[in-house]
């Protein structure tokens, strides 16, 4: 029955997204090859105006430029993102991406939930499937230029666009068609404004004009043969555009790599053992990264599948490596200071938690003292037992008779004297399996049932007492 309520809910969900994806809203259809939002510059914002008919509940505009410069404002559905300059603004190159995030049934929100807690990968591929979840992620991005405090307009690099310019119009020379292999003894030059004489340098193969663009057509026909269209682009084509190297793959117009010119030296570098350096030529891991001041590495859940926003990130400096909850305050729920000692926290396959100790004995293991500035509470609920028996008064009186108290010191803290008792010396009734470790709760136990008898005892003899001073009053009267 579970099963089948999560496939109605699924199936429910995708036909509400169906129909509100192919509602017209003020006249206007959205398709999924478009960008998200129609962009509008003026001197000092930049407006997006989502296309209508998109599935979501708002946006995220996020916008990035010189000196460490971040924006990230949520937007509900309905309004128009924006971005506003405040003061001038640092001149330079600003990128810019506008992020959807879902609109879902409470009932998809409760099976997502229900999926993070047993780990039901399946169940998010239904929900595509139904369409209640976006098939990927609903984005767009570009970029703009700041000069002297004001916006310039520039080109878009949106999924489904590209910066290309036809040039149709133009009356152009007669193609060459050569029906042979071509051999170039030298240097060639390629674009609208190469030149007699063009110097070459050690360069191969120039491209010279104001649009650079390779493109690799994939004529394949049959349909077992891959056929992608790719292309190879160098910078915007529109006036403020963006100064770039990318990848696109043309054919599901996606831009899947691009690297922003001005990033600096080795940015990304793989050396001949197949080690990735990030800002570093030599690599000594499978992924080095080097920055002067806290390497990051951000864990962003963007909420663009319906989960919640979360954001984590994993630092280090000469003063911690940290986790930080960026989301919630940037707090620092764990940190780490230089120098720990070996195995100052570890965790067995088993579930074993050790302080101190590479081989944990129990759940939790520690390797020396340990300070808790609170309550420590030991489970001793009835539902957790069985065979409970009272203890007797010979029993405890015994084994307390056979309690051998010492003081020592660990060989671990040989400044620090204390009492107790020898694990291999105690007797039976308070031993623990191992003969190594003592459970305090059984000496309380034990001297609890001694102490009880022997209140009896005091009890009795102040009863004695009472009545023999009692009757030597009476003798006097």
């Amino acid at each position: 029955m579970k099963k089948l309520n999560r496939v109605l809910v699924c199936v429910l969900a995708g036909w509400m997204a169906w129909m509100f994806a192919n509602t017209e809203v003020l006249g206007e259809s959205f398709s999924g090859d478009d960008p998200l939002a129609t962009t509008s510059v003026g001197s000092n914002e930049m407006i997006l105006y989502p296309h209508a008919g998109l599935n979501v509940e708002r946006f995220i505009l996020t916008v990035s430029g010189p000196e460490n410069f971040i924006s990230r404002q949520s937007f509900e559905a309905g309004n128009a993102p924006y971005f506003r300059l405040t003061g001038t603004g640092v001149d330079g190159q600003y990128n810019y991406e506008l992020l959807g995030i879902p609109a879902l049934l409470p009932e998809v929100r409760e099976l997502l939930a229900e999926a993070r807690k047993t780990g039901d990968d399946s169940l998010i591929s239904e929900l595509r499937n139904a369409g209640s979840l976006p098939m990927e992620k609903l984005v767009q991005s570009g970029h703009f230029w700041v000069r002297e405090g004001r916006i310039l307009t520039a080109g878009q690099t949106a999924t489904g666009t590209n910066g290309d310019q036809d040039n149709t119009g133009n009356i152009v020379p007669a193609d060459q068609q050569i029906l042979d292999d071509l051999i170039v003894d030298g240097s060639a030059c390629i674009g609208l404004d190469c030149v007699n004489g063009e110097s070459f340098g050690f360069d191969t193969i120039i491209l010279k004009e104001n649009n650079l663009r390779i493109f690799f057509n994939d004529t394949s026909a049959t349909a077992s043969f891959p056929s992608v269209d790719w292309r190879l682009v160098a910078n915007d084509s529109t006036n403020g555009g963006a100064n770039y190297f990318a990848i696109e793959d043309v054919t599901n117009a996606r831009r899947i790599f691009s690297v922003t010119a001005n990033a600096p030296s080795n940015s990304l570098y793989v050396d001949d053992r197949g080690r990735v350096g990030l800002e570093t030529a030599t690599p000594v891991v499978k992924l080095h990264m080097a920055d002067g001041n806290t390497p990051t590495v951000r864990l962003d859940q963007d909420g663009s599948e319906g989960w919640g926003i979360q954001v984590w990130d994993v630092a280090g400096n000469e003063a911690n490596f940290f986790i930080r909850d960026a989301t919630n305050g940037s707090t620092l729920p764990f940190r780490i200071k230089p120098g720990a000692k070996n195995n100052t926290l570890t965790v067995q396959v088993d579930g074993k938690v050790g302080i101190g100790t590479w081989a944990p004995q129990k759940e939790l293991h520690v390797m020396g003292d340990a300070l808790i500035e609170g309550s420590l509470e030991l489970s001793s609920s009835r539902e957790l037992k069985e065979n409970i028996d009272v203890l007797s008064s010979d029993e405890a009186l015994a084994a307390l008779r056979d309690l051998r108290p010492v003081k020592y010191n660990y060989k671990t803290n040989k400044r620090e004297t204390v009492v107790g008792f020898v694990a291999e010396e105690v007797p039976e009734l308070v031993a623990t399996n191992s003969r190594k470790t003592l459970n305090p709760m059984d000496i309380v136990a034990t001297l609890t049932r001694v102490v009880q008898e022997q209140q009896k005892t005091i009890a009795e003899l102040n009863r004695r007492l009472d009545a023999l001073e009692h009757r030597d009053l009476e003798i006097s009267y």
